[in-house]
């Protein structure tokens, strides 16, 4: 079962490679032997090492690096946000509290991914002007640090982290209620060996097996927060990978709002093939992760 499950993983992460290399290229000539020729040309030069700037100019290692950190901070502080108010919920059960819970949940559900980013920066831009909050480390001038990753990913991840929430609580409710947890009250056993040792583990695979959900949530609005929380990392340079036109600039005067001539298949390609990439290996990495803990066939 989880052999399958990871021969699965593999197989999307390929597909999604080629999906990502076709369109590319499709974003240049849009016509299907058209890009086909583009893709062409574009490998072709490439295992050549001919015209690597033009196809390929406006992205580092650090860059790459930094959008990783970003995601992976992101969906690790999902997975603790998410999982710590579901115990909170658990553990504090009275009426008010839950209901406050579940308000803010549903609400905050109820918002598409991207706009919780837009929201965030809303609120950091009224922080920043109507407060005086100059120093908060937001839209840092040139590479990102680690001091500038905190906001971008706290935005990222609340989407995750209230699903995690929702996910983890029903769990424990339903656990609770299983047989096998009155057994053990009635056999004497404390409250606290049951529900941390028993209940919490089991409900905690299911978590495990929701976590490509939340890694598909955080990837697909990296670009979003990249881009609105001017955080230079690989994702930020797609506007420059697909010719975007800026308000100034050479290109001013161009009536739309891309200019074919600064569109680069190949950097257009490899921006995609990161996010396919950081996808497949969090998919991966949680997948093992689930087959450690609790066993490849559940």
């Amino acid at each position: 079962m989880a052999l399958n499950r990871i021969w699965m993983i593999w197989a999307q992460g390929f597909a999604g490679l080629i999906i990502v290399m076709y369109f590319a290229c499709f974003g240049e000539d849009p016509s299907f032997l058209g890009s086909f020729s583009i893709l062409g040309h574009l490998v072709f030069d490439t295992v050549r090492g001919q015209d690597l700037t033009s196809n390929y100019y406006g992205l580092t290692w650090g860059e790459v690096g930094a959008t990783v950190r970003l995601v992976v901070l992101a969906i690790a502080m999902s997975l603790v946000i998410g999982m710590a108010a579901a115990f909170v919920r658990f553990e504090i059960r009275r009426p008010g509290v839950t209901w406050l819970f579940e308000i803010i949940s549903v609400a905050m559900e109820s918002i598409p991914e991207p706009l919780h980013v837009v929201i965030a920066v809303v609120v950091a831009l009224y922080l920043m002007v109507g407060q005086g909050w100059h120093n908060l480390p937001l839209f840092p001038e040139g590479f990102p640090n680690w001091s500038d990753t905190w906001i971008p990913a706290a935005a990222l991840a609340l989407p995750g982290a209230f699903y995690v929430d929702r996910i983890l609580h029903m769990e424990l409710q339903d656990e609770i209620t299983k047989p096998y947890v009155t057994t053990a009250f009635a056999k004497g056993l404390s409250r606290n060996h049951v529900v941390y040792k028993h209940v919490f583990a089991n409900a905690g695979s299911t978590v495990l097996k929701q976590m490509p959900v939340v890694v598909s949530i955080v990837v697909s609005s990296a670009l979003f927060a990249e881009f609105f929380m001017d955080y230079q990392g690989a994702l930020y340079q797609f506007t420059d990978a697909i010719g975007w036109n800026m308000v100034t600039g050479t290109y001013q005067s161009f009536e739309k709002p891309f200019h074919l001539p600064l569109y680069q298949p190949g950097l257009v390609f490899v921006i995609g093939a990161l996010a396919v990439g950081i996808w497949v290996s969090l998919r991966l990495f949680f997948e093992c992760i689930y087959v450690i803990v609790y066993g490849g066939n559940r």
